[in-house]
């Protein structure tokens, strides 16, 4: 299956939002899928470069780049970093700048693509049963 994940929230706000979600495209990797990563808004602190606050529990950053290691295909919205004060050269290497024109792209390849459905078993268009995940965590099916 193809996972699109959506990373909009920020990194190191107290929950283990963004934590979760990491865990989630870790294990999503480890079973065999392919895995899409869009960081937007306040999400984009998570693949700046030293982003760690003193004091934090988790590497969330780190964390990223392994994902990015086992397969993740991971964009940043150049927008966001824009608006966030981030520069090019403080984004982690591993990703890559993109815009909402690009998330649109991932979103059609899926759609166009016929496979075996891992949920149903039968065979159609992926889009139909592929697992759409914004992270606050608020999971829709793409239809």
């Amino acid at each position: 299956m193809n996972l699109l994940v959506i990373l909009s929230h920020p990194p190191y706000d107290g929950t283990d939002v963004v934590w979760n979600a990491i865990l989630l495209i870790d294990t999503a990797l480890i079973e065999g899928h392919k895995v899409y990563i869009f960081v937007m808004n306040d999400a984009v602190d998570v693949a700046r470069k030293d982003s760690k606050p003193e004091g934090a529990e988790f590497d969330l950053t780190s964390m990223l780049i392994e994902s990015i290691k086992r397969g993740a295909e991971v964009k940043i919205c150049t927008t966001c970093v824009h608006c966030c004060g981030i520069s090019k050269g403080d984004v982690i290497r591993e990703a890559k700048l993109a815009g909402m024109s690009d998330l649109v792209k991932w979103i059609e390849e899926a759609a166009l693509k016929r496979a075996q459905c891992y949920s149903c078993g039968q065979k159609r268009t992926p889009s139909f049963c592929s697992l759409v995940v914004m992270v606050n965590l608020r999971f829709a099916q793409a239809r």
